[in-house]
This record gives structure tokens, sequence and C-alpha cells, in this order.
């Protein structure tokens, strides 16, 4: 299938910041691991494959579509915060910034007239609300649990998180 060279740019250039994403949450994890924090760890932990599977359906789609992937240089990334709030916070804001990436690819693709890579961006559509969503509800629940027992409680759930790979993914695998 053709597809444009800026699209073809933006897709190669998401995969960067997939694999980016994926090395945020490991640093997040690192500072939560740090404090001992474990279960929050766990989440971040969850968060880092989430975008490894992201980055692999990017991938597979430029393989379907006949396309080669690059592989770009990655950006160095942190493992300093001021608090479990902040952590949270932090991964909000990077969930913004990838939803703003993702609705870029699509206005390029609508621009483009590229229906199939439209239909496949549906699906990131989709989980970047979900993604944002999440963040804000552990970030409501965290600032009411103001460091008291609370925080435990939600540890403890956090830790219960699993990996569960998407039902509907929006490729087919390799």
């Amino acid at each position: 299938m053709a597809m444009s060279k800026k699209l073809l740019d933006l897709f190669n250039e998401q995969i960067k910041y997939e694999y980016d994403s994926r090395n945020v949450y490991f640093g997040m994890e690192s500072y939560l691991r740090d404090l001992s924090w474990d279960g929050f760890a766990n989440f971040f932990h969850i968060q880092a494959d989430e975008e490894m599977v992201h980055c692999r359906y990017f991938m597979e789609y430029l393989a379907f579509t006949g396309h080669k992937w690059e592989m770009r240089a990655l950006d160095e990334q942190t493992n300093e915060y001021e608090s479990v709030l902040d952590v949270f916070k932090k991964g909000l804001e990077h969930e913004k910034l990838i939803s703003g990436r993702i609705k870029k690819l699509y206005d390029q693709a609508f621009e483009d007239r590229d229906y199939h890579a439209m239909k496949f961006l549906d699906w990131y559509i989709q989980e970047q609300a979900e993604e944002e969503d999440n963040f804000s509800t552990w970030i409501n629940r965290i600032e009411r649990a103001k460091d008291g027992p609370g925080m435990t409680i939600l540890d403890q759930e956090a830790a219960a998180r699993t990996f569960v790979l998407p039902t509907n993914p929006p490729v087919k695998p390799l």
C-alpha cells in the first residue's frame, strides 16, 4: 500500500516515541522501587510493557503495508521525581504528549486520504483516551490518600496489576 513520505516519517518517529515511552516508564519504575513502593513500580513496569506492544504494532503495520521501519536514536530519560504523586502527574503529562502525537499522525493520514492508516490509528485514539483517564483516576486517588495509610492500600492494588495483551489489536501480528 502506498503511504506518503511525510506519513511514513511520522510513523517512524512514533516508533521512536513508543520506545522512549517505555524508557520513561522504566525510569519511573526505578524511582518507585528505590522508595520501596513496589506496587506502584509494578504499575509502571506494566506501562513499559504496554508501550513495547504499541511500538510493535506500529512496526507490524509498516511491514503489513510494505514499508520498512527505522530505529531512531532514543532520548535519555530521568529516574528522579519528587513523590509518587509527581510520578503519576508526569505520567499523565507524558500520555497527553503521546495523544497529541497520535492525533498528528491521524491528521496527516486524513490529509493524505490514507483510510487504512486512519483505521489503524483509531485503535490508538481510543487507547490514549483510556490511558489519560486511567492516570487521572490514579492521581485523584493518590491525592485523597495524602501519604496516609491509604497509600499502602493503593500500592497493594497497583501490585496486583498484570500485563494483558490487547484482545483487539489494530493490526494482525506478524
